[in-house]
């Protein structure tokens, strides 16, 4: 085969290879987000310790159902997430990696929230109010990053859940 005749074949394969080259960041782009809801049992307040008496902290339980709603498997790499009580940030966090969620499937992710105390009179009272009964909103927002096929996608910031707190 002469050079002239393998030119063609060179850029085709250049081309198909370029091509290849591109799909690959465009993943997430193909991929869903994971959804988030709060399981049936609902967020609550599991313990109320002032500053100087305990340990200044208020600990929140968010138990959360973890759907992909993908044809393929995903594994959660992380979850980048501020949690707001009464539209106020109370903190900002993470979880680290590795649930696995089937193609379709969904998992359970518990999240177990501790909020200084010592933030401001303001977050204070929010909580307060929750400990009277004072029904009070709550809000999780998060970035997520998922495996797939071996790539990390990290997906937009976005509002993961939110409700109220009674």
């Amino acid at each position: 085969m002469s050079m002239n005749r393998r030119i063609p074949y060179i850029l085709s394969l250049l081309v198909l290879l370029v091509l290849l080259a591109a799909c690959v960041p465009g993943l997430g782009q193909v991929i869903e987000a994971p959804t988030f809801r709060v399981a049936p049992e609902g967020v609550v307040l599991l313990s109320f310790e002032p500053p100087l008496i305990g340990s200044g902290e208020a600990v929140f339980r968010v138990p959360l159902v973890v759907s992909n709603p993908n044809a393929l498997a995903l594994k959660l790499a992380g979850l980048d997430f501020d949690f707001y009580v009464a539209e106020r940030r109370a903190l900002s966090s993470n979880f680290p990696a590795g649930l696995s969620l089937a193609a379709w499937g969904s998992s359970p992710l518990t999240l177990d929230i501790r909020i200084p105390l010592l933030q401001g009179v303001e977050l204070l009272n929010d909580i307060a109010a929750i400990i009277a009964g004072t029904p009070t909103s709550y809000r999780l927002v998060g970035t997520v990053t998922v495996n797939v096929l071996g790539g990390l996608q990290t997906l937009p910031k976005a509002t993961l859940v939110e409700g109220i707190v009674n």
